[in-house]
């Protein structure tokens, strides 16, 4: 890939030329050392004494980090005795693949949420007032400007800024000054148990997650996954028997264990690829509940600032910066917290147009019918249908094809689910190294012996490409081919399908199938208008939306566009009338891509599918109809958009998933996914 090209050499590790993470030789991230790690102590006579008023805390409440110490906080009752300093959830830079290091500066200081003593406007301030020449000590590479800070107000030095000490510290050593002096979250009798949890929950879980969403190699990525989601189990099942980590007693184990829960569903199952939602796993949901229930806890929580942070400032994974909006009441834990970033339903009607950031989808060129008496006139075995498995506008010539029983009068042939160099950044270099899908033996032979689809459009159309001049040229599946001719008939989903439904009755083996019954056209249209811009066109409008309030448009018209058709299918089998139409099938390929690529790829999770009874169920009847359900295949699905779309996912990284997913895992899998439990992840 090309981000591992600009690896260069940092010791025994390598780091892009950035502010990204470090990464090892395979891939991996590296989490680097804290560099402060004194200590206040319960003693007069120390370097820094426990003083009421006399240490301030530095925390980002995106931080995960940070909130454990802002949790301990609150848990003993010391934030008489200790300010905190809130930044901003902006980290600026992060990620950059400038080389020049002077442009990271760390979290940034919002007046808005809280005012610096110092004046500061960024973290890297407050570093290099501590500590001067702290920039310049790290050399060629990247400084670190982490949260939390623990920062010693009489002295003008940061004491630590090491999560796991810092709480340590305000467990034990404030106690003079705290309202909960009893409470001990390390308790002696605890602390090898507490320890040994510690010791799978840190690497599987905190840091697991980090493991996962900073991977720059798959293989990489695996490795994190698995020992992320044996880890996962580990904690649900202890979760399952007993209210916390250790037994019956809150202790540190459990402090640090939230943090990465609460962020779980918002960011982490999406933006980091993990994958699972901890709303599906009774065990941590019933803990994190429980965390929440007590008293202070939810007031450290920021959800909004969660997703914010991550999606704005991780640039590497998610090239836009386009933060989505989710639900705004998070599933199971809205009684506690709120996403006020979130989305509320039923979208609100006072959404403005976005002058600029929208995604437009280019008209097709190929625009000839199979029809009696004109140029392609309908015969078994003339013409051949070209489609990708992972592209829905393909996938529904497939559908039709099979409900009519035209397999043996239309061949086809299946291309591979890659799009290499797909552009991700528009230059007349990027549109000459774009040659559209790829032909793959291993998956279907290709007549002509091909291996790229613009091979098939220059042969039918001689000059294709010239004619798009400085335009990115349009190589699209479905095509439908004329073997005799060797021209391009139709490049339109829709048109294709018109003809496959009408056009071959003579060869089909089921001519009475009439999916546009003249009675109905009127309202299948009505309805697919709707759903093409709301649903079918409109996940992409969310996903490729080059600014927010791009996004935020579509994802309301998207939202609304789908309460509708939920609402629709209340009480109903299908979309018009009560029998299978073009609606249905227009419907049905967005959908199968819904929860596996649509939800997280292109930020549209306000829900899941699984969270719509009547789509749900429109969607599992569907595919049990013959043939349908082989028309189907998750894995090239989930596989292609991740790793062609790299303007979506920086990384490329294709996150495994569930084999079985909720809701249709029994009727279609998911063979690039993975099934809970160490025998699931073996493949691994």
């Amino acid at each position: 890939r090309p981000h591992i090209a600009s690896f260069g050499s940092r010791s025994s590790s390598r780091c892009l030329p950035s502010t990204m993470p470090i990464i090892d030789e395979k891939g991996s991230y590296v989490r680097p050392e804290s560099r402060f790690r004194a200590r206040v102590e319960a003693n007069a006579t120390a370097v820094h004494p426990a003083e009421s008023g006399r240490y301030r805390l530095y925390v980002s409440r995106a931080c995960p980090w940070a909130h454990r110490t802002l949790i301990v906080r609150a848990l003993k009752g010391l934030e008489d005795c200790i300010a905190v300093t809130i930044t901003g959830w902006k980290l600026e830079n992060f990620g950059n693949t400038t080389g020049d290091y002077s442009s990271y500066r760390g979290w940034d200081f919002d007046p808005s949420i809280a005012v610096e003593p110092h004046g500061f406007s960024f973290l890297d301030e407050l570093y290099e007032h501590a500590d001067p020449g702290y920039r310049a000590s790290w050399g060629d590479q990247c400084p670190k400007f982490t949260v939390p800070v623990l920062f010693d107000e009489k002295l003008q030095k940061i004491v630590s800024n090491e999560s796991s000490e810092i709480v340590t510290m305000l467990n034990t050593e404030f106690n003079e000054f705290a309202r909960n002096a009893d409470l001990n979250l390390q308790p002696e009798d605890l602390a090898t148990q507490i320890e040994e949890v510690n010791s799978w929950v840190y690497p599987g879980i905190n840091n697991g997650v980090y493991r996962c969403g900073f991977a720059m190699e798959q293989s990489a990525y695996d490795a994190a996954v698995k020992e992320h989601w044996a880890a996962l189990e580990r904690a649900e099942t202890l979760l399952a028997s007993q209210p916390w980590l250790c037994g019956d007693r809150m202790t540190m184990a459990d402090v640090r264990l939230f943090p990465t829960l609460i962020r779980y569903d918002p960011v982490y199952v999406g933006h980091f690829k993990t994958a699972r939602l901890i709303a599906d796993l009774p065990g941590l949901m019933g803990f994190m509940q429980r965390f929440l229930g007590q008293a202070g806890i939810p007031d450290t929580c920021s959800i909004h600032d969660v997703v914010r942070h991550y999606y704005w400032s991780h640039r590497f994974i998610n090239p836009k910066g386009i933060v989505p909006r989710g639900p705004r009441a998070p599933r199971r834990i809205s009684q506690f917290v709120q996403n006020e970033w979130g989305l509320s339903l039923p979208v609100p009607a006072t959404q403005s147009k976005p002058q600029e950031g929208s995604f437009q989808r280019r008209a097709s060129r190929f625009n000839s019918f199979v029809e009696a008496g004109a140029e392609f006139v309908p015969e078994a075995g003339r013409y051949r249908l070209y489609v990708s498995r992972a592209c829905p506008w393909a996938h529904r010539t497939l559908i039709v094809r099979a409900l009519k029983g035209l397999e043996k009068a239309i061949p086809v042939t299946l291309l591979s689910w890659r799009l290499p160099n797909l552009p991700s950044v528009p230059s007349p270099e990027a549109f000459a190294a774009y040659r559209g899908w790829e032909f793959d033996d291993s998956v279907d032979k290709n007549p002509h012996n091909f291996k790229f689809l613009d091979e098939l459009y220059e042969l039918a159309e001689p000059g294709y490409r010239a004619s798009f001049g400085v335009d990115r040229p349009m190589y699209t599946v479905p095509v439908l081919f004329d073997e005799k001719t060797q021209k391009i008939v139709n490049n339109e989903s829709a048109s294709i399908v018109a003809m496959l439904n009408s056009a071959f009755n003579s060869v089909a083996e089921h001519p009475d199938v009439d999916l546009y019954p003249e009675d109905l056209r009127s309202e299948i249209d009505e309805v697919s208008d709707l759903m093409y811009n709301g649903i079918n066109n409109g996940v992409y409008r969310c996903g490729f939306a080059t600014t927010q309030e791009a996004y935020d448009f579509a994802l309301g018209e998207h939202w609304t566009a789908m309460e509708k058709i939920e609402s629709r299918l209340e009480g109903r089998d299908f979309l018009v009338g009560v029998k299978l139409t073009f609606a249905d099938i227009r419907l049905l390929p967005t959908m199968v891509r819904y929860d596996a690529v649509y939800a997280y790829h292109f930020k549209t999770a306000v829900k899941r599918l699984v969270d719509l009874p009547n789509m749900l169920r429109h969607t599992r009847k569907l595919l049990q109809m013959p043939g349908v359900a082989p028309t189907v295949c998750l894995a090239d699905i989930v596989k292609h958009y991740y790793e062609a779309q790299r303007s979506v996912n920086g990384t490329g990284i294709v996150p495994r998933g569930m084999r079985r997913s909720p809701g249709i895992g029994d009727l279609v899998e998911n063979d690039w996914g993975i099934t809970p439990g160490v025998g699931g992840m073996s493949a691994l």
